[in-house]
């Protein structure tokens, strides 16, 4: 039977599609972490007629990160496929996802294709993930752009490997200390634990995530790029072969961005994501380090009954 996991925090808009959709996967079990402090998820799936297979755990945990290890604590099920509250499903998604990762014992995680949903807002963006075709990765090798790695609204995972590893960093993520990349880095910390990480095609989520041109699109990309640098101050301070040039090519890319933006828009700009990389490479030298594990320390998880 497929579990799917979908993590939610100040969002209700579009919970109801995205734990729709989700149930309308055949025989799925729908595991929704709540982060929330008050009543807004029951408000907002009121309208849901079978709840059969959903399990709603409310936790006082804070952060992607966090959440999605809560998800992995309240179920048995081996492979678990996570997707976000803005998100939508087809009905295969999660049947078709899990089959692929049970036909390969080696992948630790697979990403899927995610497609931006038509918006009305025009100029903007929600965080999309292109597989033009199926690619499996062995190694943390050089020719990994962790940039470039997939995103948590559409992945699955092998519960098994995501405990061997310590779980999702629970400083990581949307709402965390270092607020994105807490997908992409754990498929990085599977790669240096012996597993393979895949790029599935045909598998689309759609993310009704669209983020208007102007403030909330540079909030974004600032929250993105802190976190990312956080990521690499990480493996800067491992013990993974080739982590200094693993980090040296992650910087110079963003200060070519800059280059090529600058080129194309006639005028300096860009210079935000290289400036943001760079603080959180700094803060993720500080931060303290299990670094038996590779994760950031927090204070422990605690979680709350559900209702």
């Amino acid at each position: 039977m497929p579990c799917i996991a979908i993590c939610t925090k100040n969002r209700s808009e579009t919970l109801l599609t995205a734990v729709s959709s989700a149930l309308a996967n055949d025989d799925a079990t729908v595991v929704l972490v709540d982060q929330n402090p008050d009543g807004r998820v029951v408000d907002a799936l009121a309208g849901l007629t079978d709840r059969r297979h959903l399990h709603h755990v409310r936790t006082n945990t804070v952060g992607a990160g966090q959440a999605r290890n809560v998800a992995l604590a309240n179920t048995d099920a081996d492979i678990v496929c996570f997707t976000d509250d803005d998100c939508e499903l087809s009905p295969d998604w999660a049947t078709r996802l899990t089959a692929q990762m049970e036909a390969d014992p080696t992948l630790g995680l697979a990403f899927c294709p995610v497609s931006e949903a038509p918006s009305p807002q025009g100029a903007g963006y929600a965080p999309m993930h292109e597989v033009p075709q199926k690619a499996v990765f062995t190694s943390f090798s050089a020719g990994i752009r962790p940039e470039m790695l997939g995103i948590g609204a559409g992945m699955a995972v092998r519960r098994e490997a995501i405990i061997a590893i310590g779980g999702f960093d629970p400083a990581m993520g949307p709402g965390s200390i270092f607020p994105s990349a807490d997908d992409r880095e754990v498929a990085i910390r599977l790669l240096m634990n012996g597993w393979k990480v895949a790029d599935l095609p045909d598998l689309e989520v759609i993310h009704h995530g669209h983020r208007p041109q102007g403030p909330a699109l540079r909030a974004l990309t600032k929250r993105d790029f802190i976190a990312l640098g956080a990521m690499m101050a990480k493996i800067a301070r491992s013990k993974v072969s080739g982590r200094i040039g693993h980090t040296l090519r992650f910087l110079r890319r963003m200060i070519a961005e800059v280059v090529h933006d600058s080129i194309r828009e006639r005028r300096p700009t860009g210079f935000g994501k290289p400036l943001w990389a760079t603080v959180g490479f700094v803060r993720g030298l500080r931060h303290p380090l299990d670094r038996a594990q590779l994760t950031y320390q927090i204070p422990q998880i605690t979680m709350e009954p559900s209702p």
